[in-house]
């Protein structure tokens, strides 16, 4: 479902899409989902999981927090030119796909924020993503949505410097500099 909605939209996609394209039956599919929303949802949440794993597995650690961040930003670029129509389905279809879907974002952020060193302390214990964690994820989405939905090619080495200038700028914003 997830690539069907990258493909077609969410209100274009169905459920017939799906079993046509995974050669299923019905019955088959309703044994594991109780409808569009919900297959897709649990799509999105399992994409969201394993995006963030694979940002943050190959991410400098234990070095100095720029690096880190670049790291992960190179990653999400890259991840989003590698398999455009998952991330058009992600950045544009979780917020129709319902609680699931937004929970899995949610959590991913997160993680993402809370492994960059950007989520307030002491931490809560149903963690929001930070006003921070927030505008990251709401600048990378406008750089990345665009021309995604455009049907362009993204260039992760030229939109990599604009994101880092840009979170610089708002970091010397925060810190009163």
């Amino acid at each position: 479902m997830l690539l069907a909605v990258g493909e077609l939209g969410y209100d274009a996609a169905s459920v017939e899409t799906v079993l046509d394209r995974r050669n299923m039956t019905r019955s088959d599919f309703d044994r594991y989902f109780t409808g569009k929303q919900d297959c897709f949802a649990k799509g999105c949440a399992d994409a969201w999981e394993s995006a963030c794993d694979k940002l943050l597995d190959p991410a400098p650690a234990a070095g100095p927090r720029p690096e880190h961040l670049e790291s992960v930003l190179l990653g999400l670029l890259r991840l989003a030119a590698d398999s455009p129509t998952a991330t058009r389905a992600l950045l544009t279809g979780t917020h129709v796909a319902g609680s699931v879907a937004l929970e899995a974002r949610s959590a991913t952020i997160t993680r993402l924020v809370e492994a960059l060193g950007g989520c307030s302390h002491p931490p809560t214990p149903n963690p929001q993503p930070s006003t921070f964690g927030e505008l990251v994820v709401g600048a990378i989405e406008g750089v990345i949505v665009r021309p995604l939905c455009a049907g362009e090619e993204l260039d992760p080495d030229r939109l990599l410097p604009e994101l880092l200038q840009f979170l610089s700028i708002y970091e010397r914003g925060r810190s009163g500099s």
